[in-house]
């Protein structure tokens, strides 16, 4: 059955499953479209917690678990914004205009992204060498026979599930953990029969499994499905985007049929557009032609269909190309163009060449521990490095072009979300290249300007591009009464000290996070605000830090304080945070199902594979008592066996990560 049109947002593209509009807090959700604290509420004040020194956490919870009375259920539309109001109608009848919900919030650009920020630790007990007898630097893939034994007879029942959330959860993981040829096997043959699932939630899900395990012989049922006009049009463009993963030469042929901007769905045409710009001018010299004559040809083309191909150009990641078909976008009378262009220029790679060779030839250091580079690879890189200066010379027109329409969009332009991702985009484009400094000047002068929502925006973008100023605007903005300035303030000191814990050199930014975020925790009388310091003190802290968030979950009666809590104790990357969110899973807490799934989130981003805690994830996955709660510890399941540091995300997914038309959402962490 044929999507209505009337649904056909970038949303299904970016977030495969949807949940609009329910009462569950099982389900994670963003946050309030107008910021932390929406107008009239009050929100509770948890009791000020003592000095973390002052003593054990206590075992259990020292407060019910139920969220305080005057916590919002979530809504079913958008509250209206904290901004001012619109002025009275002109017939004398004294109403106000209703305000259209602020659909660029700081929270919403760091729920979607904040995984890029999350620091590169993990529960390790113990490595063994790989079959080429070297120790890997970083988490493996859980061993065959490990998911063999525990985790693969969950995943055969699970695919068929009656819950569709938690099939769905079954599918994706099944895709991702397959660890030896025999278990990638079955996988396919489920995953491809799946595909032709009458439910299309099923069968896209089945789609991102087979991202993890596709080979040729799925390639033919794959291509069929995706050009037949009867398979659901989300399917067929999960699966267009799966065939580009896996960069088969029909792919890209594929995709530019699929892209029938005339005649095609949205859903469909919007992920071909987007595919082309992964495929990119090295596999096929034709797309950025094709995609331009979209964005900029004599043809009347749909604005969200122009805009797309601008941010397909940000995709293909050439500075060369890029540069003029973004630069010009951010002044296209279509707000949807000026927001792609708006993100693509973040999105852009700022490297020379001879820094990527670089980077090229250390990678494979990096992998492994206690490999010294050959005296050869040195030669190599101290040659290119000699090429770095010159070639960063030829690119600075280019770069500071960019940066000059960011910071005129930033400064200028009537959309919210435009300025905003400027801001977010300089700080990128600053942390890749000198040329960017320009940048930090436009985001300085906007952190000392009270505009609406902008001063975080621009904090953030000063952390991310590890400027100096970024720590005293933080502390600056930390004082604020506004909550939401106060939370992002929050994540800005975690974006700024997370750091490599052990280097002395960054020493002295990461103290001086830990202590104000410390701070905050012990003082602040907001609940959520006190869960953003946790989370971000799990980004910078050291082991002891583990102490005070872990007495700030336990004595919480806000669940945004408890699951924020709960990452900030997997992101300490030690056995005390890991063994502590287990502890809580066993607790009480567990019967709130916001808490609950970040719970078992979390435990999956440890990599931690300690059978205290892989089996306690793995009984989770078996209780049907909650289906929200079994289907993120599936997932969660999958992050934990897999070898990467964070969950891979699907190409459906990413670049969609900040698009429009967001109402009030709520989704899955596994779904990104």
């Amino acid at each position: 059955m044929k999507l209505m049109r009337s649904l056909a947002l970038p949303l299904l593209l970016a977030i495969p499953l949807l949940w609009l509009g329910q009462d569950a807090y099982s389900c994670i959700r963003f946050k309030k479209p107008q910021g932390s604290v929406p107008p009239g509420l009050r929100e509770p004040s948890d009791p000020t917690p003592p000095p973390d020194e002052t003593g054990d956490v206590p075992d259990k919870p020292t407060t019910p678990d139920a969220p305080s009375p005057s916590m919002p259920t979530t809504p079913t539309t958008a509250p209206p914004t904290t901004g001012p109001q619109s002025p009275a109608t002109p017939n004398g009848g004294g109403t106000r205009k209703a305000q259209k919900p602020d659909e660029a919030t700081w929270e919403i650009w760091w729920e979607l992204n904040r995984i890029d920020y999350f620091p590169h630790r993990w529960v390790a007990p113990a490595i063994s060498p790989d079959e080429s007898g070297l120790t890997p630097a970083g988490p493996q893939a859980l061993h065959p026979s490990v998911v063999d034994a525990k985790l693969w007879p969950v995943l055969m029942k699970s695919v068929d599930d009656k819950q569709v959330f938690t099939q769905e959860a079954a599918l994706i993981t099944m895709g991702r953990v397959a660890a030896n040829e025999e278990q990638r096997q079955t996988a396919r043959e489920i995953l491809v029969k799946k595909l032709d699932h009458r439910n299309h939630l099923i069968a896209r899900s089945a789609a991102l499994g087979l991202f993890y395990v596709a080979n040729e012989e799925t390639i033919l049922p794959m291509y069929q499905r995706a050009m037949d006009k009867d398979v659901p049009e989300d399917v067929r463009a999960f699966l267009a985007l799966t065939m580009t993963n896996l960069e088969h030469p029909m792919a890209p042929q594929l995709l530019k049929e699929l892209a029938d901007v005339k005649e095609g769905y949205y859903e469909l045409v919007g992920a071909a557009i987007m595919g082309l710009g992964y495929v990119g001018a090295e596999q096929d010299p034709s797309v950025p032609a094709f995609l331009e004559d979209i964005a900029f040809g004599k043809k009347k083309v749909r604005g969200k269909y122009r805009a797309l191909a601008v941010g397909s150009f940000g995709r293909m990641g050439d500075l060369t190309l890029g540069k003029p078909i973004i630069v010009k976008a951010l002044t296209d009378r279509e707000t949807d163009v000026r927001r792609s262009a708006a993100m693509a220029a973040g999105v852009l790679d700022y490297r020379t060449e001879a820094e990527r060779q670089i980077e090229a030839i250390r990678a494979p250091y990096r992998e492994y521990l206690g490999i010294p580079m050959s005296k050869e690879d040195e030669t190599k890189i101290e040659a290119l490095q000699s090429l770095v200066k010159p070639q960063q010379a030829a690119l600075a027109k280019d770069i500071k072009a960019v940066v000059k329409a960011l910071g005129k969009a930033m400064r200028d332009d009537k959309d919210s979300f435009v300025r905003r991702i400027s801001a977010i985009s300089l700080g990128r484009i600053a942390e890749q290249t000198p040329h960017g400094a320009l940048g930090l000047r436009f985001l300085r002068d906007q952190v000392d300007k009270d505009r609406l929502g902008m001063r975080e925006f621009a904090m953030l973008a000063l952390a991310i591009a590890q400027d100096g100023k970024g720590f005293e605007a933080a502390q600056a903005l930390i004082k604020e009464r506004n909550p939401s300035t106060r939370g992002a303030a929050c994540i800005a000191m975690g974006i700024l000290g997370r750091k490599d814990r052990h280097n002395p050199a960054e020493a002295g930014v990461i103290a001086k996070a830990d202590a104000a975020l410390r701070d905050i925790i012990n003082k602040d009388k907001h609940p959520f605000i006190r869960g953003y310091a946790c989370l971000a003190l799990g980004m910078v802290g050291n082991s002891d830090a583990a102490k005070l968030i872990q007495h700030t979950v336990r004595t919480t009666s806000t669940p945004e304080t408890r699951a924020y809590g709960m990452l900030g104790l997997a992101l300490l990357g030690t056995k005390k945070g890991a063994n502590d969110v287990v502890g809580i899973i066993q607790t009480d807490q567990m019967k709130n199902g916001f808490v609950a799934s970040h719970a078992v989130y979390a435990l999956g981003l440890t990599k931690d594979r300690r059978p205290s805690t892989f089996d306690s994830l793995i009984e989770k996955c078996k209780d049907r008592s909650d289906m929200y709660v079994q289907a993120a510890s599936l997932a969660a399941v999958g992050y934990l066996s897999s070898g990467e540091f964070y969950p891979r995300r699907h190409k459906m997914a990413k670049g969609y990560n900040y698009r429009v038309g967001y109402d009030f959402i709520e989704t899955y962490f596994y779904k990104l």
